[in-house]
């Protein structure tokens, strides 16, 4: 037994998967007279040829399409609202939105984040639909007591006079969070996303805008916020279900289900929690601490959200563009998609800090003032934003879910911890400032986890 060598003979060596799969890789290496496999990758690399940029334009030309169009209309019904029922009402139901934009990213689950990449890893249509019929079933339970949280928040920190309005149009905005737009978007059809969930959602805001001009009351342009919210529902959720036969959405609700559900969103959950947060809790805080200013940041905190709705189609287009890819070209696009958003936050930031003026002068019909100094912060945080989302997608496709969630946490704990202060001694100047030290953490953060997985990845390939 001493004599007995424990080395494998050499015939079962030179033909074990490692070897052969070795031996494989040199003859590719050999065959196209790249120096390393690294060379071989990127010779082979799925490239933007013009079939593919076509495809991939016409797609973030049909998301651009719906989210500027939802943008429009939401700044464009600004200065009729403001004319027929005064600044502080539109403020008030402004505020009340916040409030339920944050109550939807608690019914949304994580899904706004997490839900594109699943919809587009999984290509079985059918497969696709149980995914979304689940997640509203599993949803639909927190509903209620959310919105009675919305609603109380809602009636405190307005003035009196516009409380019901405030908490109805928060009501509305929670209702936001069963939308299916992460659906569409994971799909790819950027049809779907206006037929089903863009054009309901804003038809009843124009109506609700057009009925101010009969019925000059608040509570009117409030109602019509809830009804955009449910109408996208309704019709997106009928026009999914057809061909998911065998499972009702009660079938869904089971204790495993939900256990693994949790697990999967929970990143996403957190960092859509978080990231909202800071974005729209100053607007409550100056409402509740310093109502003086609540109307100029209102007003500013539109603009600012239309801005990124104009630069979505870069994130949109390229979120079901970047899981497609194989795992050995993830890294490129990735990459590009970084470069892309890069140009895009540039031109977010140069555009709000050219054009924001004029825009608050004429959405507010010149009864509203902003501070010279509020646009500054203003344009950094809507460029900086659009990078961060990007990152946020670059993250995902590269399977660091959890540091999603770290990055946020780690931006809106800077951001919120020094929110309260910074908004009682500055008032709006603050909360916005706030706002950009937030964003600027969560990329420094986001660009070291990317630069530390580029690095790994690519030492794996040499």
């Amino acid at each position: 037994m001493a004599g007995l060598s424990i080395c494998p003979p050499t015939f079962f060596v030179d033909r074990c998967p490692g070897a052969l799969a070795a031996r494989g890789r040199q003859r590719k290496v050999e065959a196209t007279g790249a120096k390393s496999m690294r060379q071989v990758l990127m010779k082979n690399a799925p490239s933007l040829n013009h079939k593919g940029l076509i495809r991939i334009t016409s797609r973030m030309g049909g998301f651009g399409a719906t989210a500027l169009l939802s943008g429009l209309i939401n700044v464009a019904t600004i200065p009729v609202v403001v004319a027929s029922v005064g600044a502080n009402a539109w403020a008030s139901i402004a505020a009340g939105q916040a409030v339920g934009i944050i109550g939807s990213i608690l019914i949304h689950l994580g899904w706004g984040i997490t839900g594109p990449a699943e919809i587009a890893a999984t290509a079985n249509d059918l497969a696709r639909k149980h995914i979304y019929r689940e997640s509203i079933a599993f949803r639909a339970v927190i509903v209620p007591p959310i919105l009675v949280l919305v609603s109380f928040i809602c009636w405190n920190i307005v003035p009196p006079a516009y409380s019901i309005a405030a908490a109805v149009a928060g009501i509305g905005s929670a209702l936001l969070g069963l939308t299916a737009a992460w659906y569409f978007v994971g799909k790819g059809d950027p049809v779907g996303l206006m037929k089903l969930d863009t054009l309901p959602r804003i038809l009843p805001t124009v109506a609700g805008a057009a009925l101010l001009l009969i019925y000059p009351h608040e509570i009117v342009f409030s109602l019509a916020i809830v009804v955009s919210s449910i109408m996208p529902l309704l019709m997106a959720s009928r026009a999914i279900s057809v061909g998911a036969k065998g499972s009702s959405y009660v079938s869904y609700l089971t204790m495993a289900r939900a256990r693994k559900l949790l697990h999967s969103h929970a990143s996403g959950l957190v960092a859509s929690i978080v990231s909202q947060a800071y974005r729209y809790l100053p607007l409550i805080l100056v409402t509740a601490i310093r109502p003086d200013q609540a109307v100029a940041y209102a007003l500013i905190d539109r603009i600012i959200k239309f801005a990124e709705a104009a630069v979505k189609p870069l994130s949109q287009g390229l979120q079901s563009w970047i899981p497609t890819a194989g795992p050995s070209y993830l890294t490129s696009r990735v990459r590009n998609a970084m470069r892309v958003a890069s140009l895009g936050g540039l031109a977010a930031f140069l555009f709000f800090l050219l054009l924001g003026p004029f825009a608050s002068s004429i959405l507010g019909n010149d009864s509203i003032e902003i501070s010279a100094n509020q646009y500054l912060p203003a344009a950094l945080a809507i460029g900086l934003t659009v990078v961060t989302q990007m990152g946020m997608l670059g993250l995902l496709a590269l399977g660091h879910r959890s540091s999603v969630a770290l990055s946020v946490c780690v931006g809106g704990g800077l951001g919120l911890g020094i929110l309260w202060p910074a908004v009682t001694w500055t008032g709006a100047t603050g909360g916005l400032y706030c706002l950009v030290l937030a964003e600027a953490a969560v990329l420094v953060f986001q660009v070291a986890v990317l630069r530390r997985d580029f690095t790994v990845r690519r030492r794996r390939r040499t």
